[in-house]
């Protein structure tokens, strides 16, 4: 398993940086400073997309303007695997990134690039070829005894967009344990500034990503699971303890919890931690409490609970 490192040669002190990492890790690299002559370097470059499963991206003002890091990015995402967006530079304007890499892709920590690109890694296994390779033995088994009238390319069409599900539940995946590790035995009320930017970056990765890719790998934490209505919209809850309080155990109390908006196509828009949500729907008083935000990302805000 090979990882391609898209940058710009402005940026070499960024790339030694990123591949000393990925050395720690023991995690292979193509190294285009060491490519042989006699052959493009149009053509050893397309070989090595190919062959690598995973690209990062370094993001720097220098590399979201460059041509040809974008059509290296755009190469790695027509095929559908997986890219992960490390922003080097945080004056970076991330609207000057392709539109299909804002937002849910994006880390800020080598650390965080690292672990995206392990996880990859232990998802490719065992696809020979990868995704691309998968899509053509998909095609070749599949050429005898098409689906009704579909074509070649409307299969072809079906089987990638398979395949970017299985690429954007990886992504979720990666973004689930990462939000484990930060919040779990943790007291959110008192971060600091740096554990919230962690935070934050933790809950962007999930932004754009469809709610059955995000879902899955949820429901495999068996986390306690709710809803709630505010004036903004309905929020999905899960947490991954709870309490019950009360003589008749009327109230319940949602500890650390991560809180989801989707869009009407049903894709992630907006992503919080709350240190908690009270319900008291059976109680004396009634109705939904949200506490403190730990961290909120996304359009828009959470709103006010709508009683019911």
């Amino acid at each position: 398993m090979s990882v391609f490192i898209s940058h710009d040669q402005d940026d070499k002190n960024k790339f030694d940086d990123v591949t000393d990492a990925l050395d720690h890790a023991e995690i292979e690299w193509f190294d285009p400073y060491q490519m042989l002559g006699g052959r493009s370097l149009a053509e050893m470059l397309r070989e090595k997309i190919r062959e690598s499963d995973v690209c990062i991206f370094i993001g720097t003002h220098s590399s979201v303007d460059s041509r040809w890091c974008n059509a290296e990015l755009g190469a790695f995402w027509s095929v559908g695997k997986t890219v992960v967006m490390y922003v080097a530079d945080s004056s970076v304007d991330p609207r000057k990134l392709p539109e299909q890499f804002q937002g849910h892709l994006w880390k800020d920590s080598i650390r965080g690039v690292v672990k995206t690109v392990q996880a990859a890694i232990e998802k490719a296994k065992g696809t020979e070829g990868g995704p691309a390779a998968k899509v053509d033995q998909m095609l070749k088994a599949s050429s005898r005894d098409l689906v009704g009238d579909m074509t070649r390319s409307e299969l072809r069409e079906l089987i990638e967009s398979a395949i970017q599900l299985g690429q954007a539940e990886e992504i979720a995946s990666a973004a689930v344990a990462e939000l484990a590790e930060l919040t779990n035995d943790r007291d959110l009320k008192n971060l600091g500034d740096v554990e919230k930017r962690e935070l934050s970056t933790s809950l962007n990765q999930f932004l754009g990503l469809p709610e059955t890719a995000v879902r899955r790998p949820l429901s495999l934490e068996r986390l306690y699971q709710f809803s709630v209505q505010t004036t903004t919209a309905a929020w999905a809850g899960f947490a991954r303890d709870e309490r019950d309080f009360g003589r008749d155990e009327e109230l319940t109390v949602y500890i650390n919890c991560l809180l989801l908006r989707f869009d009407s196509q049903r894709r992630v828009t907006a992503a919080a931690v709350l240190v908690n949500v009270n319900d008291e729907t059976w109680g004396r008083h009634g109705g939904w409490k949200l506490g403190e935000a730990a961290a909120l990302v996304g359009r828009g805000q959470i709103g006010e609970v709508v009683e019911e």
